[in-house]
């Protein structure tokens, strides 16, 4: 609640800022752009029909105030009318899950010589493998959908104080974040909620809350260095952290009835990225490594099914990208990566003690014309799988048009099997607007 409040006083400060005598004459440099998308998508298997009617608009602004400050402010509506249109379906979901309005980047700049200061609510894009977020450890993300879906939209906002001393080569960064937030997780009624984990209380009337839990409340400290070898773009890190990812305590309350709340516990990361630019090729790599992170474990126990215990975490990310500038393909990008995460304790509670797995995109962006992007993954440790699609044509100046679908594969206790309920086909229509 306190750091809601603190998003709001932002606002209000930098509208003040803005609107005040002396900044008014930098108002014709404040840009603005206004993103909405709407989402018609049926469900591909079992339970056939609506899957979604969501909307959403995002809203940001950002410019000049005087000489060395400057400023962001952002806000995001998003609703989903199938949980209305199809109540036999998401009326758990519905009550669980309403129309929500969020301010998001809330922050004011300010840069004098190499330095530059950004104090309040903002995102932090630390990583540089696709479609994952090893490497962007600070921000909080939404799985309320599984993570799938546009990069952009998943990470949320966190207010930090972001302190730079920026040179052509290298940088040196400190953030500190007085605040804990929590990433959002999918609710035990929604497509996206596991299906290995739904079937370890089937049958059951499950009373879900994760308001945030933190075990410590000191905030957060992240420190990142970067440097710049010719082709090579290098940078470590290191980050004292309150759990983005939380656990489930679970306390059974009859025969059929549960209760489960989330904790989130200390923990400290480690890590680096990589980047090498080649005339045809670009290399990605991340390494981490999670220290002290607690996990939900397995237990024989009716009273106590799920308990905690603390480990060690390391993730590996190779990847390869490249580019055809000729040829029948020309315009067309291509990338492959590979990933490896395995944690030093057995039987953790939703996924392998190994988990690999390799994937392959490509996509078109041209300037004109349909944007086609393909991404597909096969996990090493269970042969489930992924695969996403979509096709996006311009009409007009402000608005495109399309599909996407999102399949999953694979046994109910696999990594993307367990999400196979979320299968789903969808009509897109989106909006960009700017000034």
């Amino acid at each position: 609640m306190r750091s809601g409040w603190l998003v709001f006083g932002v606002h209000l400060a930098i509208f003040a800022l803005t609107w005040s005598s002396g900044a008014q004459h930098a108002l014709a440099d404040v840009s603005w752009r206004l993103d909405s998308r709407f989402r018609y998508g049926l469900r591909v298997g079992e339970p056939m029909g609506l899957a979604t009617l969501q909307h959403q608009a995002a809203m940001l602004s950002e410019g000049p105030i005087g000489d060395s400050w400057s400023f962001q402010l952002g806000a995001r509506i998003r609703g989903d009318g199938a949980y209305t249109v199809a109540k036999h379906h998401f009326a758990e979901l519905e009550k669980q899950d309403p129309p929500e309005v969020l301010l998001r980047e809330a922050n004011l700049e300010y840069r004098t010589g190499d330095w530059i200061l950004r104090i309040g609510s903002q995102v932090f894009t630390w990583g540089e493998a696709f479609g994952s977020f090893f490497a962007d450890v600070v921000n909080p993300k939404d799985f309320r959908e599984a993570g799938f879906g546009e990069i952009r939209d998943l990470s949320d906002p966190v207010e930090a104080v972001n302190l730079i001393y920026a040179q052509s080569e290298w940088s040196l960064q400190a953030v500190y974040l007085p605040f804990y937030r929590a990433n959002k997780l999918p609710y035990p009624s929604s497509d996206f909620f596991p299906l290995a984990l739904a079937d370890r209380f089937r049958g059951m009337t499950i009373d879900f809350d994760q308001s945030e839990n933190p075990t410590n409340n000191d905030g957060d400290l992240g420190l990142r260095a970067r440097v710049q070898l010719g082709a090579f773009d290098v940078a470590f890190f290191g980050f004292s952290q309150t759990d983005r990812q939380p656990i489930f305590l679970v306390t059974p309350t009859s025969l059929m009835q549960a209760r489960i709340r989330t904790k989130s516990s200390r923990l400290q990361t480690y890590g680096g990225t990589m980047t090498w630019a080649g005339d045809r090729f670009v290399v990605r790599g991340e390494i981490l490594k999670n220290i002290n992170r607690t996990f939900n474990v397995l237990q024989n126990s009716l009273l106590n099914p799920l308990g905690e215990l603390e480990g060690e975490q390391d993730i590996f990310v190779l990847g390869l990208d490249w580019p055809w500038n000729s040829g029948r393909l020309k315009g067309w990008q291509a990338g492959v990566q590979a990933s490896y995460d395995r944690v030093s304790i057995p039987q953790v509670f939703g996924r392998r003690e190994t988990e690999w797995s390799i994937g392959a995109q490509l996509f078109k962006d041209p300037e004109a014309g349909t944007r086609y992007k393909f991404f597909g993954a096969l996990s090493g440790a269970d042969g489930s799988w992924l695969f996403q699609a979509s096709a996006m044509s311009p009409y007009g100046r402000n608005f495109e048009m399309g599909w996407e679908t999102w399949l999953f594969g694979g046994e109910r206790d696999s990594q993307f099997g367990s999400l196979k309920k979320s299968s789903r086909v969808m009509w897109v229509i989106k909006g960009v607007f700017s000034g």
